[in-house]
């Protein structure tokens, strides 16, 4: 899933210019593994032209006001960010493949 290596990289990486981020790793984390939705999406790379299948993970988070976004492409690697959470309907795109029950 979200490997302990990766976690570290993520946190060294900010430990310089981009600190602020690490305080976003413990959601990065969690959306991937307890999604709030899973979303089915293509990816056009902008290089190649060439189409990708990615799986995109929403979390939501009650008492914050954004989600978090983690793009897993095909070979493992996850892309992530958060958006304010007002945002959220124009991230829903492909073929929703599961949503949290409650």
């Amino acid at each position: 899933m979200f490997s302990g290596h990766y976690l570290d990289h993520l946190l060294l990486k900010a430990s310089g210019p981009d600190k602020a981020r690490a305080s976003f790793v413990p959601q990065a984390r969690q959306t991937v593994e307890d999604p709030y939705e899973i979303w089915l999406i293509p990816h056009r790379n902008p290089s190649t032209g060439h189409v990708t299948m990615r799986k995109r993970y929403i979390g939501l988070y009650s008492g914050h006001d954004f989600v978090t976004i983690a793009d897993r492409q095909p070979d493992g690697y996850v892309v992530w960010t958060s958006y304010p959470k007002d945002k959220i309907d124009s991230l829903r795109q492909g073929q929703l493949l599961y949503v949290r029950s409650g």
